[in-house]
């Protein structure tokens, strides 16, 4: 069986989970993850934005750093401003789809995730429930912890060998690692089986592209090629089209 990872185009100016507002005392560290970007936000300063009040609660005070599946459980009410160009996208750390999205992994009974709607939009919040064990020494992480609440400043790496994750058996599932990390964006990186990716594509999805996880092989030769190499045909790109 085949395995995919989920990636999206460059993302637009969003707002979901922070609102305007008129400044406050701000402990935020400047170079945490979640705070607003010029990638998701675009230039902002502090008097322009902060955390929606249902949402203090679960920020850290210190470093302002939150746990997605805490975001989701809370849920995502108006007023949000979303902009994503295709049907799915990173927001905060919070993958969001569209209906168009949503309706093919319904139609295609896919398993392991769930959605909470977006406000009164066509979006969704996507949180991936099959969760898989991996190794964890692919990603490299960045002190110091946070002294408030143990959170690493920043970790980067990225999985692209089948043989770092132990995948589910079943067919049309998605999932992710049972590990989060702090990340620029995105704290878990969403996978698929392979028929999902074919399934997305010929639901003409819009906005990204599937990149099949590499073999032992393959990631022997990734190796000494670098990073930016994928294999041939690796790839199944979502532009609205089926071919």
């Amino acid at each position: 069986m085949e395995y995919y990872r989920l990636c999206e185009d460059e993302g637009s100016p969003s707002k979901l989970i922070f609102e305007d507002g008129s400044p406050r005392p701000r402990t935020v560290d400047s170079d945490a993850s979640p705070p607003p970007d010029n990638k998701y936000l675009g230039p902002a300063s502090d008097s322009e934005w902060r955390f929606k009040a249902c949402y203090e609660s679960i920020v850290c005070p210190v470093c302002g750093r939150y746990d997605e599946d805490e975001v989701y459980n809370v849920g995502f009410e108006d007023p949000v401003d979303i902009r994503i160009r295709g049907d799915f996208g990173e927001v905060q750390d919070i993958t969001l789809i569209s209906d168009k999205f949503l309706s093919v992994l319904r139609r295609e009974k896919v398993r392991g995730f769930e959605t909470k709607q977006v406000g009164s939009t066509i979006w969704h919040a996507l949180r991936v429930t099959e969760r898989v064990d991996c190794d964890e020494r692919v990603m490299d992480e960045k002190p110091p912890r946070c002294p408030a609440c143990d959170r690493l400043k920043r970790t980067l790496g990225c999985f692209r060998s089948v043989s770092e994750l132990t995948p589910p058996k079943r067919p049309m599932t998605l999932f992710t690692t049972k590990t989060g990390w702090a990340r620029l964006y995105g704290q878990r990186t969403v996978f698929m089986t392979g028929d999902v990716a074919l399934a997305l594509r010929a639901g003409r999805v819009l906005g990204g592209y599937c990149n099949r996880m590499m073999s032992g092989e393959e990631a022997a030769i990734a190796a000494k090629k670098g990073p930016n190499w994928l294999p041939s045909g690796s790839t199944v790109f979502l532009n609205g089209t089926e071919g």
